[in-house]
C-alpha cells in the first residue's frame, strides 16, 4: 500500500512545517543575504564616491575662483600704479589742486550758492534715501561747510541743476580733463575715480560727483568712511609703490551702499603731489563669484554657490539666492530670525553684502588660517557640502567658501537607494515563490518517507512509500521499500524460527531424562577423576620446573624492552630536536612577517612623502602663476596676442614677463637652466631681476637689460667664486608704438617676426645670460637690434622646448626650420587660432612621447 500526507494529519502537519520552515528560512537567508550585502556597499560606494567627487570640484571651483579674485586685485595694484603715475594723473592733479583753492571768494558766498545745495541734499539726496537710513542720520550734518565745496558742489553734484554762476578756471580744467577720466573710468570698469589733495584731504576732482565731491576727508562729513582711511594711509607713508585697500564699508554718498576703495601717491620728481583713489566696482567681483550668474555651467549645480566672508563673518559678495529669487530668500531670513532691520536693508539694495552674517564652522576655520572640505551648516542653516581657504590680498582679511547643498549632491545617491530597495524587495518576492515551491517539493517526499517509518514501527512491514520525484529522494524511496520488503521476509523467516525452537524444547525435555541417568554413571566417573587428580600433582611438579625456564625466558624479554625503551627515548629526542627547528622556523617566519610590515611601512611613508613633496610644488605652481602678469593685465595694453605655456612638469623653468613703462612695453621670454623645481626657482630670480632692472631701476633698452640680468644673475648664484654654471637663454623685446620702432636683444634665442608676409629672423647672440665667463670676458655684452613696426607686424618670442620634442612617424625631433615654417604658415590668422594650431600641432608631434622640456611662445600682432 502506498503512503500518503493524510493518513496522519496531526503528525505530518507538525513534521511537514518543521522541515518545511528549516528549509525555507535557511534558503531565503542564504539567497537574501548576500543581495542585502552587496546592496548596502554598493549605497555606501555610491554615497562615498559622490560626496568625494563633489568636494574636488568644489576644491577646484574655489581654487579657480581664488585665483580670479586674487588676481583681479593683483591687476588693480598694477593699473593703480601705472595711472598714478601717468603723466596725465599727475597733471591733472596739479591744476585741480591749484584752481580749487583760487575759487574768487564773491563766487563761493553767493546766496544761491547755500540755496542750490541745501535744496539738492534735503530733496534730492535726502528723498532717495531708504526709509531706515533716514531715520538713523541727520541729513544737516552732511551738508558741507566750505565755501569752496559748497560752490563747486552747487555747479557740478550729480542730478543738480546747474545755477546761473560765472566760470570760474576750475571750469576750464575741469573740461579739459573730465572727458579723459570719464573715458578711463569706463575703459578699466571702476565706479569712480578720484583725485585728493593730499594736504587737505579735498577731493578736488571725482567723475561721478556724488556728495563726497570737494569735500575733505580729513575733518568733512566722510572722514570716517573707508575712503579717507585709505588716503590716510597714502598720506602718511613715505612709500612710494604703496597701493592702500580698504574693506568693504556702508558709503554715504553712495547712499549708504557697501563699497570698498584703493588708494596710491602720486610722485613727481621725488615729491608727493597727491592722492589718486577709485571705488572698486562691487559688480566685478559679485561675477567673479557668481560666474556672471552661470552657476550651473560652472559646475554648482542648483544650490552651488561661492562667496567671500570678511574678518567680521559678514558676506563680501552676494549670495546666489538673494539673486535668484530676493522674495524667497527674505522669507527665508525672516523664518531664521534674522534682525529685522538687516532684512529690510537686504530686501531694499538687494544685496548681502556687509549684511548678513555667516557664523558657519567653514568661515570660523577659515578666518584662522585653515584650508579644507567638510558638511556643514550654511548661513541658510541647511546642511552643505562646504571647501573653504583664506585668500591672499593685501590690506583685507577675507576668506573663500564654495558650497553645494547635500540634499543636491546625494540625491542621486538616495534615488539608486530608491532603486536598490525596490530590486531587492522584487527579488525577495521571486524567491519567496522560488524557495516555497524548492521546500515544498523537498519536504513532501521526506515526510511521506517519514509516515511511511511511522506505519513500519507499528509492524505493518506492507507499507509502500510512493516516489514523487526523479532524484535521490527516489533512490532512497525505492531503498526503503526494499527494506521493509526484507524486514517482511525476516519477520516470516522469524516466526518459523519460533516454531521450530518450541519443537525444539519438546526434544530437551525429553533428553533432560536421559541425562539424570547419565548423572549416575558420572558419579562412579568422579571417583576416577579422584584418581587422576593425583596423577595431576605430579605433573604440577613437572609444570613448577617449566616455570623456571619461563622467567629466564622473561629476563630476556625484559632486557629487550629496556633496548626498545632506549630506542624509544632517542625517537623522542629526535622528535625534540624537530620540534626545535620548527620554533627556529617559526621565529623566522615571524621575523620575515615583522619584516615586510617595517617594508610595508615605510613604503607608505614613501608614498605619503611623495604625496606630500606633489602638493608642496602644486602650492608652488600657484605661487608661480601668481608671479606671471595675468591675461587681462596684458589685454589692457595689447589687443590681439596669445601666451602659448605648457611647464614639463608642474612647475617650469621658462617663463614669460610683462611690463608697460614710460610708454613702451618690455616683452621677455626667459627659459631658465632646468625644468621643475630647481627651474622654477631659477624662473623667480629672473623675474625679480627684471622687476629691478626695468620697474625700479627704469633700463628700457633691450641690450642693457639682458646685460643686467647677466651681471645680477651671476651676483645671485655668487658664481664669481662658486662652480655654479646655471643660466638663462631669453628673448627681450621693447614696443614703442607711438615711435612705430622695436628693439630686440637675445641670449641664445632667435627672435621671429612676419612683416609684408616676409617671415624674418633675427639670430641671438650665443652666449647665455649667467653662467661662467669665456676665457679672456671681462663683461657680456649683448647686442641690440632695431625694427621698424610702421607696417602690421606680427612677432614670436620663443623658448627652444617646442622644436627640441621628439615625436612623430620616426621618433625624431621637430626642429628649428618646421617651427619656422609652421608659425609663417599661421602668422596671418587671429592670434587665438594661432595658439590653438600650435596647441594641435604639438599633441599630435608628441603623440605618446613623454615632453622632454616646458614650452613658451608668445605671440603680438602690433599694428
Amino acid at each position: 500500500m502506498f503512503v500518503n500526507l493524510e493518513k496522519n494529519p496531526k503528525v505530518m502537519k507538525f513534521q511537514f512545517t518543521s522541515i518545511k520552515r528549516k528549509i525555507f528560512t535557511y534558503v531565503m537567508l542564504v539567497s537574501l543575504l548576500p543581495i542585502l550585502a552587496v546592496g548596502f556597499y554598493a549605497y555606501l560606494v555610491a554615497e562615498s564616491e559622490l560626496e568625494e567627487q563633489a568636494f574636488a570640484q568644489l576644491t577646484s571651483i574655489r581654487a579657480a575662483k581664488k585665483r580670479q579674485i586674487e588676481n583681479y586685485f593683483q591687476t588693480l595694484d598694477q593699473e593703480m600704479k601705472y595711472l598714478a603715475s601717468s603723466q596725465l594723473v599727475k597733471n591733472s592733479i596739479k591744476e585741480f589742486k591749484q584752481t580749487f583753492h583760487d575759487i574768487p571768494p564773491e563766487q563761493s558766498k553767493k546766496n544761491v550758492v547755500n540755496t542750490t545745495v541745501d535744496h539738492f541734499y534735503k530733496n534730492i539726496f535726502w528723498n532717495k534715501l531708504n526709509p531706515i537710513e533716514q531715520k538713523r542720520n541727520d541729513v544737516q550734518t552732511l551738508i558741507p561747510k566750505y565755501p569752496n565745496t559748497l560752490f563747486l558742489q552747487s555747479k557740478y553734484l550729480k542730478n543738480n541743476p546747474e545755477p546761473n554762476l560765472d566760470n570760474t578756471f576750475y571750469d576750464e580744467v575741469h573740461k579739459k580733463y573730465d572727458k579723459e577720466f570719464t573715458e578711463m573710468r569706463g575703459d578699466y570698469g571702476y565706479y569712480d575715480i578720484f583725485l585728493i589733495d593730499e594736504k587737505t584731504g579735498h577731493i578736488v576732482y571725482t567723475v561721478e560727483k556724488e556728495i563726497d565731491y570737494a569735500t575733505s576727508l580729513l575733518d568733512g562729513a566722510f572722514r570716517q568712511s573707508n575712503l579717507a582711511k585709505v588716503f590716510a594711509e597714502v598720506q602718511n607713508s613715505d612709500n612710494k609703490d604703496l597701493i592702500a585697500l580698504s574693506d568693504f564699508d556702508f558709503y554715504a554718498p553712495s547712499y549708504y551702499a557697501p563699497a570698498l576703495f584703493m588708494a596710491a601717491p602720486v610722485y613727481e620728481k621725488g615729491e608727493k603731489i597727491g592722492v589718486f583713489a577709485i571705488q572698486v566696482p562691487i559688480d566685478h567681483i559679485n561675477n567673479v563669484m557668481t560666474g556672471e550668474k552661470h552657476w550651473k555651467e560652472d559646475g554648482l549645480g542648483e544650490s552651488g554657490e561661492t562667496y567671500l566672508v570678511g574678518e567680521d563673518l559678514r558676506m563680501r559678495t552676494d549670495s546666489r539666492f538673494i539673486l535668484e529669487s530676493p522674495t524667497d530668500f527674505i522669507k527665508l531670513m525672516q523664518d531664521l530670525h534674522v534682525p529685522d532691520m538687516e532684512t529690510k536693508l537686504m530686501e531694499h539694495y538687494k544685496t548681502t553684502i556687509l549684511l548678513h552674517k555667516c557664523e558657519t564652522i567653514s568661515a570660523k576655520k577659515a578666518l584662522k588660517g585653515m584650508i579644507g572640505t567638510e558638511i556643514v551648516l550654511d548661513y541658510r542653516n541647511i546642511p552643505v557640502l562646504s571647501s573653504y581657504c583664506p585668500l591672499n590680498i593685501r590690506g583685507v582679511r577675507w576668506v573663500l567658501l564654495s558650497e553645494i547643498d547635500e540634499e543636491e549632491v546625494f540625491r542621486p545617491v538616495i534615488a539608486l537607494r530608491n532603486k536598490l530597495l525596490m530590486g531587492i524587495l522584487a527579488m525577495s518576492f521571486l524567491i519567496f515563490l522560488i524557495v516555497g515551491f524548492v521546500s515544498d517539493s523537498i519536504s513532501k517526499p521526506i515526510l511521506n518517507l517519514l509516515n511511511g517509518t511511522i506505519e513500519a514501527g507499528k509492524g505493518d512491514f506492507r507499507v509502500k512509500v510512493k516516489a514523487t520525484t526523479e532524484d535521490e529522494l527516489k533512490t532512497l524511496t525505492i531503498s526503503f521499500n526494499t527494506m521493509l520488503e526484507n524486514l517482511k521476509i525476516k519477520h516470516e523467516e522469524l516466526e518459523q524460527s519460533f516454531a521450530e525452537i518450541n519443537q525444539q524444547n519438546e526434544e530437551i525435555a525429553a533428553q533432560r531424562d536421559s541425562i539424570e541417568i547419565q548423572n549416575q554413571s558420572l558419579k562412579v566417573a568422579f571417583t576416577e577423576i579422584n584418581q587422576q587428580k593425583e596423577e595431576i600433582e605430579a605433573q604440577r611438579d613437572s609444570i613448577e620446573i617449566q616455570n623456571a625456564e619461563l622467567q629466564k625466558t622473561s629476563k630476556e624479554i625484559h632486557e629487550q624492552n629496556l633496548k626498545i625503551q632506549e630506542q624509544r627515548d632517542h625517537l623522542i629526542a629526535m622528535i625534540d630536536k624537530i620540534n626545535f627547528q620548527n620554533t627556529e622556523i617559526t621565529a623566522q617566519r615571524n621575523e620575515i612577517a615583522n619584516k615586510s610590515a617595517q617594508l610595508e611601512m615605510a613604503i607608505s611613508q614613501l608614498q605619503r612623502k611623495n604625496k606630500d613633496i606633489t602638493a608642496s610644488i602644486t602650492y608652488a605652481k600657484r605661487i608661480q602663476t601668481a608671479m606671471l602678469p595675468s591675461k587681462e593685465f596684458i589685454g589692457h595694453f595689447l589687443t590681439d596676442f596669445f601666451v602659448f605655456f605648457v611647464p614639463r612638469d608642474i612647475v617650469s623653468g621658462d617663463f614669460y614677463w610683462f611690463q608697460p613703462r614710460d610708454g613702451k612695453l618690455v616683452l621677455a621670454v626667459v627659459d631658465c637652466t632646468g625644468h621643475g623645481v630647481p627651474g622654477a626657482l631659477m624662473s623667480m630670480i629672473g623675474d625679480a631681476v627684471l622687476h629691478q632692472v626695468v620697474t625700479e631701476k627704469g633700463i628700457l633698452s633691450a641690450d642693457l637689460i639682458l646685460n643686467e640680468l647677466h651681471s645680477r644673475v651671476r651676483m645671485a648664484l655668487k658664481q664669481n667664486y662658486s662652480d655654479s654654471k646655471d643660466g638663462m637663454d631669453a628673448v627681450i623685446t621693447i614696443i614703442d608704438q607711438s615711435a612705430k620702432k622695436m628693439e630686440y636683444a637675445g641670449a641664445m634665442n632667435p627672435f621671429y617676426y612676419v612683416q609684408n608676409n616676409y617671415f624674418h629672423e633675427i639670430k641671438a647672440d650665443k652666449r647665455a645670460v649667467g653662467g661662467k665667463l669665456m676665457l679672456g670676458e671681462t663683461a657680456r655684452i649683448f647686442t641690440k637690434h632695431t625694427i621698424d613696426i610702421s607696417e602690421p607686424t606680427t612677432i614670436y618670442l620663443c623658448s627652444d622646448g617646442y622644436q627640441d620634442q621628439f615625436g612623430g612617424e620616426f621618433d625624431r625631433k621637430f626642429m628649428v626650420r618646421k617651427l619656422r615654417e609652421l608659425l609663417f604658415s599661421i602668422s596671418d590668422k587671429s592670434m587665438k587660432e594661432q595658439e590653438i594650431i600650435l596647441l594641435d600641432t604639438f599633441l599630435n608631434w608628441k603623440g605618446n612621447q613623454n615632453q622632454l622640456d616646458d614650452i613658451l611662445i608668445f605671440g603680438v600682432k602690433v599694428s
